[in-house]
């Protein structure tokens, strides 16, 4: 059997070569090996099918996945290459038209459609090969005649539309050949769209069944940070043949939700998960509002190290005294709970997820400094000791803000001395903000 390589280029631009005798009874039947590039070869396309033009006249056949699956008879794939016998009934012309067509679906639903270029093919009479071989592996060569001849009566192998009504087609029976003329227009029936219909010839077609609304078995939640519940959605009716629903959330950073409705509770306040259908954008709404957990604070009452005494009454701070070591690892002062020493260094004291926006706002300052004006007063600093917001020894309030570019530990808020730098009756509020809620 003759093989032709047809190599498709990243501009979806193809290339022909190969050589060979094919079959006898004067025709050049051979099998087709098309080599994928560009988008065509992409990983996740979901199956591929071929446009065929015998005549170049305009009217294609085109075979829906037959082609192009793993294990499919007669044609196949088999890595980045398909391979497709050409029987006689599409080569006898001498001249062939391909398009090699990749599908991307989701749920049912086709999402997006990449062609190749359209490439020609020539052929010649040849006297060698037993055609008979061919034909018991190629069970599509009598079919194919049919196509072409365009006889009446195609039963449930063949069907007439236009470019546009196959284009229409939502689902495209994979055991079903669709003769396509280009420009052509008439009252021509649809075949069945459903991809799962048995080719039995003489069986009715079945209507496909619109989606006509959607329901949540919920319609509002209340859950605290942390907490998480599954919505279920109902398509309508129950019979619907497309029931693919896309959830969205008006507040991911307080209510997140996942592809099958997981709700995910991230920050006290108030969102709206929304269930959409794929088909004909109906909706159903679920209010969702969270409370706030039990976190972590700053501690209260009076810690003294190194010379210094912090003082903390509720979001009051107050330091006093003159440091009197110089050692780097003990520097640091940290004001939230998860310290047990003053100045020791602490075990990680919140994890805030990627997006997370955080606002520490620091007022009514009194008392004096004599610190290195460059150092931390009341900063958020991360487990890597990098500052990640707040106010220095020379800028000692005001509003602080960062968003998190990626989940950031942190071991809390601090102020920074060095040895023989003073504190008198050094005195401020702070407030910590997450997401605009407050959490000190």
């Amino acid at each position: 059997m003759r093989m032709i390589t047809a190599a498709i280029g990243e501009d979806s631009l193809v290339s022909i070569s190969g050589s060979g005798a094919g079959f006898a009874a004067e025709h050049n039947a051979a099998l087709l090996c098309v080599d994928l590039g560009g988008e065509l070869s992409a990983p996740d396309v979901t199956f591929y099918c071929f446009a065929f033009d015998p005549y170049g006249l305009g009217k294609r056949i085109v075979s829906n996945n037959i082609y192009g699956i793993p294990g499919d008879s007669p044609a196949y794939r088999n890595g980045n290459k398909l391979y497709c016998p050409l029987p006689e009934a599409l080569t006898a012309t001498g001249e062939l038209t391909v398009q090699v067509e990749a599908h991307w679906v989701e749920n049912s639903v086709t999402k997006r459609i990449a062609k190749s270029g359209i490439f020609n093919l020539s052929f010649e009479p040849s006297v060698s090969g037993d055609d008979e071989v061919f034909e018991k592996d190629c069970s599509l060569s009598g079919r194919l005649q049919a196509v072409i001849a365009e006889a009446e009566g195609f039963g449930g192998t063949v069907s007439l539309c236009t470019p546009e009504q196959y284009a229409a087609m939502q689902y495209k029976n994979p055991r079903r050949f669709y003769l396509v003329g280009e420009g052509e227009q008439g009252d021509v029936e649809i075949p069945p769209e459903d991809p799962d219909i048995p080719d039995e010839g003489d069986d009715p077609p079945e209507e496909s069944v619109a989606v006509t609304g959607i329901g949540l078995n919920k319609t509002s939640l209340n859950l605290t940070q942390g907490e998480s519940e599954t919505l279920i959605a109902t398509v309508y009716p129950a019979n619907a043949d497309n029931k693919a629903v896309i959830w969205s959330s008006s507040a991911p950073l307080i209510a997140e939700v996942n592809s099958g409705g997981l709700v995910n509770a991230l920050g006290a306040g108030n969102a709206v998960i929304t269930a959409t259908t794929a088909e004909g954008s109906f909706t159903a709404n679920c209010s969702v509002a969270v409370a706030a957990a039990s976190l972590p604070g700053l501690w209260q009452g009076s810690k003294t190290a190194n010379g210094i005494t912090a003082n903390i009454s509720g979001n009051r701070v107050t330091l006093n005294g003159t440091k009197n070591t110089q050692q780097s690892t003990g520097g640091g002062g940290y004001l939230t709970d998860n310290l047990m020493n003053l100045f020791d260094v602490p075990p990680v004291w919140q994890t805030f997820p990627a997006g997370t926006q955080i606002k520490i706002v620091v007022s009514n300052q009194s008392g004096s400094a004599n610190c290195n004006p460059i150092n931390a007063a009341c900063v958020l600093r991360k487990t890597d000791n990098t500052i990640l917001a707040g106010a220095t020894w020379g800028t000692p309030t005001g509003t602080f803000n960062y968003t998190c570019t990626a989940n950031t530990p942190v071991y809390g808020l601090l102020f920074y001395m060095q040895a023989g730098e003073t504190v008198s009756n050094y005195a401020f509020d702070v407030e910590f903000w997450v997401n605009d809620v407050r959490r000190i």
